[in-house]
């Protein structure tokens, strides 16, 4: 429904824009005709006026006088009669018109000072152009244009103060407009018609993508995180986003897989105590037992119920770092907590004959949790005494280099193969799977709370091995600066008596 809903917008905002444009595109074609065509006309009358004046201008001085009088030129006199007067028409150039009625024709018009019609070509018309009807009053050297109902008509200040006409019908040049204007208006309505059904096509295929994320979307839940969205057959834009999609879904069943595999391990790792307590506790109950027998029985009830507690806060350790608690940090001096763990495991290394060697600079200072980075250096030792055979040596270094301090870690044990160094630090991975996980003393879990809690510390922890050639854990820390320590105000003399 939204997916429909947001086509139909966008046919809609289609629709007003392709409006907008076919009608001013058709507005300004025909403002442009009409512009076009009235300047051809007043060009038309201009020229007729002109015409006229000269002609009028050509005419001898009496004759001028005595038309400026408002007197009619003497017909007797031949040159004026036959030459100039009755030769007053409007030019050739300005008749050929579509003409259907008489009075559509072009005409003119002189006009004395008193406002008598002293010539005209309208006697032989049906009907008499309103134009001369009056003689206009604001006529000047310059032509003046004016409109009178259909008319057109322009007119100026001739020879002797008379005034020259000349006008025009315009009937036919409005009919031709009005049929521009049907033309324009039926070529825009169907071009409209044929942009707004290929803008809904258009629409249709630009909000398909969309419709198909949607679908994917919707069908993602806890129990359905294997679809992904077809991004082949997409555009790059939208390709592009499904794409950022597709990897969040798998970020996300990454995810969910990880909560589920945590789940269950968690679940083994609790279930296996307490089966061997519940075990040991039904033996100790099905007959009476020795003091010996039921002293054996509770301290194997202590052992799961230690293994269980580790587990525990191993697991509330996971959640307060997975939940971001930031914790209270401050500058440290990283030797010291890397000697203190090293006396603080050289016991369990010396009950197995290995020699714990450390090479640590001094006064190399990170920012942050002394307990938690402790807690790194000890699952990592501790993990190295456990694997190294008995007699080895395992190096400990703390160097700095640029901005990071370099705390390594190399054992001469066993090794790693490389199906399993991408893994170790995954919650509850174990590189011996076919053993029981109470034989191997560990839940899978110290290096995973050493590489969150690294990266809470704005670092990181690798390791490199070789199956038979040991392994080399690498954690490195950013920098920081020593803290001054605020100075020492001495204390005022006390005077005598005080």
């Amino acid at each position: 429904m939204a997916i429909k809903s947001l086509r139909l917008r966008i046919q809609i905002w289609h629709a007003a824009i392709l409006t907008l444009v076919i009608v001013g595109f058709a507005s300004a074609a025909y403002w442009q005709q009409s512009r076009w065509r009235m300047r051809e006309i007043d060009r038309e009358l201009s020229s007729a006026v002109e015409v006229l004046s000269s002609q009028l201008a050509a005419m001898p001085v009496d004759i001028l006088a005595n038309i400026g009088s408002g007197e009619q030129p003497d017909p007797t006199n031949k040159t004026i009669a036959s030459e100039i007067w009755e030769s007053l028409r409007v030019p050739d150039t300005f008749t050929p018109r579509r003409i259907r009625h008489r009075f559509e024709a072009p005409y003119f018009a002189i006009i004395a000072t008193d406002g008598r019609v002293l010539k005209s070509s309208t006697h032989a018309f049906e009907r008499i152009p309103p134009a001369v009807d009056y003689p206009p009053q604001d006529a000047s050297s310059d032509i003046t244009y004016r409109f009178q109902g259909e008319w057109r008509e322009a007119f100026v200040q001739g020879p002797a103060d008379s005034i020259v006409l000349a006008g025009r019908y315009l009937g036919t040049d409005f009919r031709d407009l009005q049929e521009l204007a049907w033309i324009l208006s039926g070529i825009g309505l169907l071009l409209l018609g044929v942009g707004l059904l290929g803008g809904w096509l258009a629409s249709g295929r630009a909000v398909a993508p969309i419709g198909q994320i949607a679908i994917v979307a919707e069908r993602i839940s806890a129990s359905q995180l294997s679809d992904r969205v077809n991004a082949e057959s997409m555009d790059r834009e939208f390709a592009g986003l499904a794409n950022t999609l597709n990897q969040t879904f798998e970020r996300l069943e990454a995810a969910f897989q990880r909560q589920s595999q945590f789940t269950s391990d968690a679940s083994h790792e609790l279930r296996t105590p307490l089966s061997v307590m519940n075990m040991h506790q039904q033996l100790a109950l099905s007959k009476p037992r020795s003091e010996s027998d039921y002293r054996e029985t509770i301290e194997v009830c202590q052992r799961a119920t230690r293994r269980m507690t580790d587990l525990v806060e191993s697991l509330l350790t996971l959640a307060r770092l997975d939940a971001n608690m930031q914790p209270n940090f401050t500058t440290i001096e990283i030797t010291e907590t890397v000697l203190g763990v090293i006396e603080e495991l050289k016991p369990l290394a010396t009950k197995r004959a290995l020699l714990l060697e450390h090479a640590l600079e001094q006064s190399i200072h990170v920012h942050g949790d002394a307990t938690q980075l402790a807690q790194v250096i000890r699952n990592v030792l501790g993990n190295a005494i456990s694997h190294s055979p008995i007699g080895e040596t395992i190096q400990i270094t703390l160097t700095a280099d640029g901005d990071f301090a370099h705390i390594h870690i190399v054992d001469h044990g066993p090794g790693i193969a490389s199906e399993h160094l991408g893994k170790i630090f995954d919650r509850f991975y174990r590189i011996e799977q076919d053993r029981s996980r109470s034989d191997s003393g560990g839940s899978g879990l110290g290096l995973s709370i050493s590489h969150s809690i690294v990266r809470l510390h704005q670092g990181t922890i690798t390791v490199r091995s070789e199956p038979g050639q040991g392994s080399d854990f690498e954690i490195r820390l950013p920098l920081t600066k020593p803290e001054t320590p605020a100075p020492t105000i001495p204390p005022f003399p006390r005077e005598n008596g005080g």
